[in-house]
């Protein structure tokens, strides 16, 4: 069968339009291809290809023993590309319950307009799992970590807190941010359509570099011993705050740092910035009477007086600079030694006035008040100690009873500190160790002296006179069970611009223990306690709890020393013990108990 040339002309005319089509596609392809490709790779880049940043874990707080303060916990957060959201009301009342949040409140979210908009943060793990299983194209997850405190209250203001973005605001965490921080990572993921992830191995990736891991001085059995008196006392007393610390004299090391009220940084809008403050370093007070540890230093190394030199007191009232020194009790003629026992003000402003401005102050200083003490820690002040060419006619004897000066609580203790250890001042330290991501140390705390202010026999002598005051004189409240403690009270009497205010005190207690070989100095400081103010009624009795569980504590920083004393006891003494305890034999855990138990 012949085809007619007609349908021969159709079927060129349609194989020559088939083919012009198919040149016309295929240089269009070629004119993409060549002359288009780069815009349109880059449009599906950005519709594809997500450049995000990989977060370090933020190091972790320790305690001296390895007690984690804090932690990382994972969250989700979920946002939402409108544009990719197929049926709005049903991801509304599948979301709307899971969030706790009204449909309608939902549905608002997921109406806007915009490329991404955050539906919810910090969700917790299961409910994040259940919004991810449901799969909803449009709905974008995102993991992230919050910054936790396991132990609540505990050391609040001394480890601070982070913000929204994890950078540590106040604080260890603010001091040591640079550290904790690390060194976030980069990738590139892979996204679809429906906002779904998907990885590409080919893809550029750059690990995040974890931070590092702080561990601190502090003992989280101490810190919480001393946070439990002081809330106690505070309570009983009706006292508007507390501060305490307790410190290893030979090495400068915190075991305690603490501030009532507390704070939990787990809650920080709760607080205010007042109780977020670690009081210990950045408050100040007038010491009183524990400040007057400086003349009786001052005076024993300069041979100014002895011991048993005797000191007219003057009957409790001494005229002097055109005004009169009243003392809390009317006291006649006494030695040196009991003008400390019991802190008599006329004895000991007597004996500031032989030794003089100039050598006063330079003793005051070479204690380390008016001036920082150099703990690792922010917002430290430096108190108040002035030039002598500020001093007005009695500053003299007001400034050597712990007036017209200011210190901090961890200034006290350093002082103190340095007369527990044999006259050597020593810097306070809080961070002992930084550990990297590998485990490695790459900082170790170095002990470090900051200057000798008393000659080892001088400072044994006026440990002795602290002695006293605890066994005899107005710290006597302040004795720990077999231990014999070191120690001065005080009750300083809080002034503002206007002067002294009536009825307002400090009630104070600094001490250390074991007096023959001090393992701990201890300060409290009670800030207005009612009715019974006197700083041996209020402050002693504190720090003496405070000290006796401290000290049963197992493998705490006294057992070894304990130990040694007893393993120094004769056969006759550990026969006494065993016959009135009425044990058969003992090992050394068992006797270390029993002499430490109330009789």
């Amino acid at each position: 069968m012949m085809i007619e040339k007609t349908h021969i002309r159709r079927y060129r005319l349609i194989l020559m339009g088939g083919l012009f089509f198919w040149l016309l596609l295929v240089g269009r392809l070629v004119y993409i291809q060549l002359e288009r490709s780069s815009i349109f790779q880059s449009v599906a880049a950005q519709q594809q290809l997500r450049f995000r940043e990989l977060k370090p874990n933020r190091g972790t707080v320790y305690d001296r023993r390895l007690t984690p303060l804090t932690l990382n916990l994972v969250y989700d957060s979920f946002g939402v590309r409108p544009d990719s959201l197929k049926d709005r009301s049903r991801a509304a009342s599948l979301l709307s319950p899971l969030l706790g949040k009204s449909r309608k409140c939902v549905s608002e979210v997921l109406n806007k307009s915009g490329d991404f908009i955050w539906l919810a943060k910090k969700v917790e793990p299961s409910v994040g799992e259940q919004i991810r299983s449901l799969n909803i194209p449009g709905i974008c997850p995102q993991r992230d970590v919050l910054r936790y405190y396991p132990f609540g209250k505990l050391a609040g203001q001394v480890i601070g807190f982070t913000n929204t973005t994890n950078c540590g605001i106040e604080g260890i965490e603010m001091d040591m941010n640079s550290a904790l921080t690390g060194t976030p990572g980069k990738c590139i993921i892979l996204m679809d359509a429906n906002c779904r992830r998907y990885s590409d191995v080919t893809l550029p990736y750059d690990p995040p570099q974890d931070g590092c891991d702080i561990v601190l001085t502090l003992d989280a059995r101490c810190q919480s011993i001393v946070e439990e008196e002081l809330l106690a006392t505070v309570d009983q007393y009706g006292a508007r705050g507390a501060m305490g610390v307790v410190i290893i004299p030979r090495t400068g090391e915190i075991l305690a740092m603490a501030n009532i009220p507390e704070f939990d940084p787990n809650h920080v809008n709760r607080y205010n910035k007042a109780q977020r403050k670690n009081r210990v370093v950045t408050d100040l007070f007038e010491p009183g009477s524990i400040f007057k540890v400086v003349t009786a230093a001052a005076a024993l190394q300069e041979g100014i007086v002895q011991p048993e030199d005797s000191i007219y007191a003057e009957n409790g009232s001494f005229l002097y600079a055109g005004t009169v020194l009243h003392d809390w009790k009317k006291f006649g003629w006494v030695t040196f030694r009991e003008a400390i026992e019991h802190s008599v003000n006329i004895a000991v402003a007597k004996i500031a006035l032989k030794l003089g401005p100039t050598t006063f102050y330079t003793y005051a200083t070479n204690f380390g008040f008016g001036c920082k003490t150099g703990v690792q820690f922010p917002g430290e002040v430096n108190g108040v100690l002035r030039d002598q060419t500020q001093w007005s006619g009695r500053s003299l004897i007001t400034m050597a009873l712990g007036q017209e000066v200011s210190v901090t609580a961890l200034q006290m203790a350093c002082a103190y500190g340095a007369v527990a250890n044999g006259g050597c001042l020593m810097q306070p330290q809080i961070v002992k160790r930084v550990v990297d991501h590998n485990g490695d140390v790459i900082r170790e705390m170095n002990v470090k002296q900051i200057r000798r202010v008393l000659r080892p026999e001088i400072a044994e002598l006026v440990t002795q006179f602290l002695k006293g005051v605890v066994d005899r004189g107005t710290g006597v409240k302040a004795q720990v069970d077999h231990i014999t403690v070191a120690g001065k009270t005080a009750t300083a009497q809080k002034a503002d611009r206007e002067g002294y205010r009536e009825g307002k005190y400090m009630a104070c207690f600094v001490g250390f223990l074991p007096a023959e070989d001090p393992q701990l100095v201890g300060v409290v400081v009670i800030d207005e306690p009612q009715q019974i103010y006197w700083g041996g009624e209020v402050a002693a009795p504190t720090f003496g709890r405070i000290m006796k569980r401290i000290v049963h504590l197992p493998d705490g920083p006294v057992e070894n020393f304990l130990l040694a004393q007893v393993e120094r006891l004769t056969d006759d003494m550990l026969v006494s013990i065993h016959r009135e305890a009425g044990l058969a034999s003992q090992g050394r855990g068992e006797l270390l108990s029993q002499v430490l138990t109330d009789e």
